[in-house]
């Protein structure tokens, strides 16, 4: 996959686009924690780390990053999460988000102004066929910096979706949009 620093993931080309356009996306996977004008050009503008904590676990963190252009005066601190479920179904996963610190929607270069405004980042999936994506509550408004307080797990800043059989959550019964707590 590739680690896009726009706040996303991608799998079939990298993807420079910093104004997010909404799902879904066609012939392009992508996974994004937060798609906004990341820019981390600046001495100041966080970076974009990559890790595997443990086997099977990759994590990918926007750690205090700008908007566009080389502005820190805000920053955001998000994290994507993919966690191998082969336990459960070959090439089956599950996708983590996770939000410490959103201070900012919008970069310059997406109409923002002080890093709000304009077109504002959208958080979400989508697996790039036209029919199965989904957006986080707040995608494309000012509601989106909610993402730190607000949850499908019961965690604040914690969202978890299932990935099972190539099917995104919500797709079919067994696999609900909201994890099934046991």
């Amino acid at each position: 996959f590739f680690i896009n620093n726009n706040g996303n993931l991608t799998f079939e080309s990298a993807l420079s686009s910093y104004t997010p356009v909404p799902f879904p996306v066609t012939n392009q996977p992508i996974i994004a924690p937060y798609w906004g004008d990341v820019d981390t050009s600046c001495a100041d503008c966080g970076e974009v780390y990559v890790g595997s904590p443990s086997e099977g676990v990759v994590a990918v963190t926007w750690n205090n990053v700008g908007y566009f252009s080389s502005d820190s005066s805000k920053t955001n601190t998000f994290q994507a999460v993919l966690i191998d479920r082969s336990d459960t179904g070959a090439g089956n996963f599950d996708v983590e988000f996770r939000y410490d610190k959103l201070e900012w929607t919008t970069g310059n270069a997406s109409g923002g102004n002080d890093g709000l405004g304009g077109t504002p980042a959208q958080a979400g999936y989508d697996a790039g066929d036209g029919e199965n994506y989904f957006a986080l509550p707040g995608s494309f408004s000012e509601e989106v910096l909610n993402l730190v307080s607000s949850s499908n797990t019961g965690e604040d800043g914690v969202w978890r979706f299932a990935i099972r059989q190539g099917a995104l959550p919500g797709a079919t019964p067994q696999n609900p949009l909201l994890p099934v707590v046991v």
